[in-house]
């Protein structure tokens, strides 16, 4: 019967942690645009957006430099206000949900003129994109095996306990 409490356990605990340890992951992104804003998108990997979340901006010393909330759309823009170097950004969501990353801003004059010569894509430019869909197969089979091998073992625990009560009856 212990062995039997312990499968149960066991299973209980399997069922949730594979979706919970998925669920802590965030993408973020954050760079400065041309209108001198910074503009933070936040996603979870399935490409749904981080709703209404805490964002904060921290300057290259750690000090608090702005902070705010992610809109409907999982951004947060904000006035970069003149200032220059690196930044990080911080979002801060429900259960646990956590990311961060560095940002530069330069001068947005010395950005045009690095503009106006041939280069690659700027790293400003670039769009945050989920690159990863929600598990499905690989948690449907994780329980599976986990259910087929609790009731193996359930199985040879009965099978036992069977031969020892038919033994006894003679």
């Amino acid at each position: 019967m212990k062995l039997v409490k312990i499968t149960i356990i066991v299973l209980c605990m399997s069922l949730f942690s594979p979706t919970a340890a998925f669920a802590h992951k965030m993408l973020i992104d954050a760079f400065a645009q041309e209108d001198e804003t910074i503009l933070v998108e936040a996603l979870f990997p399935d490409g749904s957006p981080v709703k209404n979340c805490k964002v904060e901006i921290f300057a290259e010393d750690g000090r608090l430099f702005k902070e705010g909330t992610t809109d409907e759309d999982g951004r947060f823009v904000l006035k970069s206000e003149g200032a220059t170097g690196t930044y990080k950004a911080v979002v801060t969501g429900t259960l646990g949900h956590r990311a961060e990353v560095s940002f530069a801003i330069e001068k947005f004059e010395e950005v045009a003129e690095e503009a106006e010569r041939p280069s690659e894509i700027s790293p400003q430019k670039m769009k945050l994109s989920p690159k990863e869909k929600f598990p499905w197969l690989e948690i449907i089979a994780g329980l599976g095996f986990i259910f087929g091998l609790s009731s193996f073992i359930l199985c040879l625990k009965l099978r036992s306990e069977f031969k020892n009560a038919s033994t006894r009856n003679r």
